[in-house]
């Protein structure tokens, strides 16, 4: 209730919303002494919103510094400009730092944060609809940071060091203020399809808008009931507030009906297998390839009962394909599968990786993301998931990765030189992902493996197992692979490790966040091991050729992911011989991802449905 209430006020412009502020925060080991992505060209940190304002008005901007443990803001001992833009355009520049700051800020530190801060708000005229909102620092303005024994590429190293460039940690926004009307919104204009020139036209204008908006909601033709429901709470706001009220009271009243929140599809009778309506297959198509609702083309096709004829469905899988909003394949299929959605939550000890920032942190999910969406949008065969000898680096990945003459923030595709790099599983994503805040983990590398390339579930671990024992004062360090060995001496624990530590241990050479190296404690690296059906495998090269020695193991767990993923639904044994159906035909076509992808919209599982018994 409470979304549907705020959702319908910000999509009709509710003119009586209140002032009210919203405040996006900035990681604090963000690197802000070089140009960040999407930021305007010549600017050094800060950061970029896409703000959805309610009304045309003022709205004050309000951003703030990072200061340090004793509360000092950072960076104050050279001047710096910040710039305050509205879709690209300058509303305010501000100065801060130089001497004068410098010296106030020794004897009043807090008093002169403050003072710095305010000249760091400013309140300006915005239309409603949504603006990307951007606060940066101009690029003339950088200066080199203190000298110290060791440069960090990481700008924010700790909280106590007042120096350098200063970094921007939030950025609120407040209003409005004096409003003056709803504006010409993008959702305005998708809303109000009429206008009623006097008060009788007002219920049939209403009738055309609101039968329009309940059939994309509710995915399906509107019914003279629906509707009725529908008009009801528009009557009752059009009685306390006139035409727009009645218009957002009655999409209140859709967006929390059960039609909108849950995807129904009717069946027949208990226990009967039966194929899908066409308006029941426009919603599995469109929530699986783009995580949303039908377009109008989509349902109509389907309310026309045309969608299921092969040459048509076959049209319009290529066309949601080849639209944007297929991206979402990206975002969420390959975020849940690959578990993408963790790097936000990667977090290496800042003593043993100084150097590691949410930069790098980003950049290893943009990596990933942007290979997953080439071999969707080429078409390509989705081996080269495990096998591509290209990649997609900005010049901070680049670095990590010891890439030369790679500058600048943007990402582009680059040819891999080093083989070792070839694929997932030479990407700081993955081996990032499943690493300890200290040190890698060939057990979480294994597992990750096991379950999401070769499909293969691992037992969870027995309850009371034991941790890697902690090296105690003055004991030489010792190897992942020796600590291993000690931990597997369990039998408990040795079965299980068998399975998983030789494909852990063949990934050693890269360290908890991704970098190579050839030495562990003072030893070189041992990345030698046997795999569970016997296969010798020595470092990453030989690991990745023998997991696709084998390419119907790894496409076919893909195929389980994807099938999982199109159903919202766990899968069993009833849809296994859908899935090896899809994988011979994929096989006869070089694994092409459309090939899989057309074959699960073609499968049983996802065009006919069991009903549940009683």
């Amino acid at each position: 209730m409470s979304a549907a209430i705020k959702i319908a006020g910000l999509a009709v412009g509710n003119s009586r919303v209140s002032a009210d502020g919203t405040t996006y925060r900035i990681k604090q080991d963000v690197s802000q002494d070089q140009h960040l992505e999407g930021l305007p060209l010549g600017t050094i940190g800060g950061t970029q919103v896409l703000h959805n304002f309610p009304l045309d008005g003022e709205y004050e901007l309000q951003a703030k510094l990072y200061r340090t443990n004793l509360n000092i803001v950072r960076g104050l001992e050279s001047p710096h400009q910040v710039e305050f833009s509205v879709d690209g355009y300058r509303v305010h520049l501000a100065t801060i730092g130089g001497t004068e700051d410098l010296e106030s800020l020794f004897e009043k530190p807090t008093d002169t944060g403050d003072a710095v801060e305010a000249r760091l708000r400013v309140r300006v005229p915005v239309k409603a609809g949504p603006h990307a909102v951007t606060v940066t620092f101009l690029q003339e303005s950088q200066v080199a940071g203190p000298g110290r024994l060791q440069g960090y590429l990481r700008s924010s190293v700790d909280n106590f060091d007042w120096s350098g460039q200063p970094h921007i940690q939030t950025l609120t926004i407040n209003g409005p203020f004096g409003a003056t009307g709803p504006g010409d919104t993008p959702s305005r204009k998708r809303i109000f399809a009429c206008q009623p020139e006097s008060s009788r036209a007002e219920l049939t204008c209403a009738r055309q808008i609101l039968s329009t908006i309940a059939r994309r909601a509710y995915r399906q033709p509107t019914t003279d009931e629906d509707l009725k429901e529908i008009l009801s709470f528009y009557e009752e706001g059009h009685e306390h507030g006139g035409f727009e009220a009645g218009i957002q009271s009655a999409l209140q009243r859709i967006l929390v009906s059960p039609q909108f929140l849950f995807r129904m599809e009717r069946d027949p009778a208990p226990g009967v297998v039966h194929a899908i309506s066409d308006i029941e297959l426009a919603s599995r198509l469109s929530f699986f390839l783009w995580s949303s609702i039908p377009d109008d083309t989509l349902l109509q096709l389907a309310v026309d009962g045309k969608l299921k004829r092969p040459a048509v469905l076959e049209q319009q899988v290529q066309r949601m394909l080849e639209d944007p909003r297929s991206k979402a394949l990206v975002d969420n299929f390959a975020g849940q599968w690959l578990r993408l959605r963790n790097v936000r939550n990667v977090a290496p000890n800042s003593d043993l990786f100084p150097d590691f920032d949410d930069n790098l942190r980003q950049s290893f999910q943009r990596e990933t993301e942007m290979l997953f969406e080439s071999i969707l949008r080429e078409d390509r065969s989705v081996l080269d998931l495990m096998t591509a000898d290209y990649t997609f680096v900005n010049e901070r990945l680049a670095r990590h990765y010891g890439i030369p003459g790679i500058y600048g923030s943007q990402f582009r595709r680059v040819a891999i030189e080093d083989p070792e790099r070839r694929g997932l599983l030479g990407q700081g994503s993955f081996l990032a992902v499943t690493s300890h805040a200290e040190r890698t983990s060939p057990v979480l590398r294994g597992k990750w493996v096991l379950e999401n390339i070769l499909g293969l579930p691992v037992p969870p671990p027995p309850p009371n197992v034991p941790p890697l024992k902690e090296r105690a004062n003055g004991e030489k360090p010792r190897t992942m692979r020796q600590q291993m060995a000690e931990h597997r001496a369990n039998p408990v624990c040795a079965s299980c490790h068998k399975v998983m530590d030789s494909i852990g241990f063949a990934l050693e050479n890269f360290d908890a966040v991704g970098a190579w190296r050839d030495e562990d404690a003072d030893a070189r690296i041992d990345a030698s091991g046997e795999l569970a059906d016997g296969t010798h495998v020595d470092g990453v090269m030989e690991l990745r050729q023998a997991l696709i020695r084998k390419p119907d193991l790894f496409v076919g767990t893909m195929t389980e992911k994807l099938l999982t993923y199109a159903l919202g639904r766990g899968i069993d044994y009833h849809d296994m011989p859908a899935v090896r159906a899809i994988v011979r035909d994929a096989a006869r076509n070089d694994y092409k991802f459309s090939i899989i992808i057309r074959g699960v919209i073609q499968s049983a599982p996802f065009q006919m449905r069991m009903a549940s018994g009683d």
